[in-house]
């Protein structure tokens, strides 16, 4: 009887002590005559009717590679800051390259996870960000860390937006406040 419909509930109709959210977007100053011969080189490029769907994806990641590159030094900068206060952060990228560039910054109090990750390592750093207090930061890949994982604590920055609306929803929901008190905080 029930093979045709699907029952589903959101957060807020389980429990109602959910915490407040604050989103807030950040701006960044980028060389924008540097963007502009970008653009125009990549909409040339995908104007070629022979282009592969890998290479188009290639060169579209390419063009958000330096759309990173361009607000690298400000994504440290809050990140330090942030860490200055004492509390836990958790930073999510799309690229790989860019998590790589955050997590070596931050290495010695940071934790980072991406789809090539262990599932042993990945468990044991979970843990390790969830109850040492000296790992502050924890990097993770948008895509390889939308689900299946669960961080202590209360404050999410993306340092690269996901393709898709529900791979934002989907990562955002990844952080836990214990005592749900707390507003959660969202910086894009």
């Amino acid at each position: 009887i029930l093979d045709k419909w699907m029952f589903r509930r959101t957060k807020q109709d389980i429990s109602s002590d959910l915490p407040d959210e604050k989103h807030q977007m950040i701006s960044v100053d980028i060389d924008k005559d540097l963007y502009d011969k970008e653009m125009r080189s990549l909409k040339k490029e995908l104007k070629r009717a022979n282009l592969s769907d890998d290479e188009i994806e290639e060169r579209l990641s390419k063009f958000e590679s330096l759309s990173f590159s361009q607000k690298q030094s400000a994504i440290y900068t809050f990140i330090q800051e942030y860490l200055d206060t004492g509390s836990k952060l958790v930073v999510l990228a799309w690229h790989r390259t860019a998590m790589e560039d955050i997590y070596e910054k931050f290495k010695k109090c940071a934790i980072m996870i991406y789809g090539g990750t262990d599932p042993d390592d990945r468990k044991a750093f979970i843990k390790q960000f969830n109850e040492d207090d000296k790992t502050k930061l924890a990097v993770l890949q948008i895509k390889s860390c939308a689900e299946a994982i669960t961080l202590k604590a209360d404050t999410i920055a993306y340092a690269e937006l996901p393709p898709t609306p529900g791979l934002l929803q989907q990562s955002a929901e990844r952080i836990w406040i214990a005592d749900g008190k707390q507003e959660k905080l969202f910086y894009y």
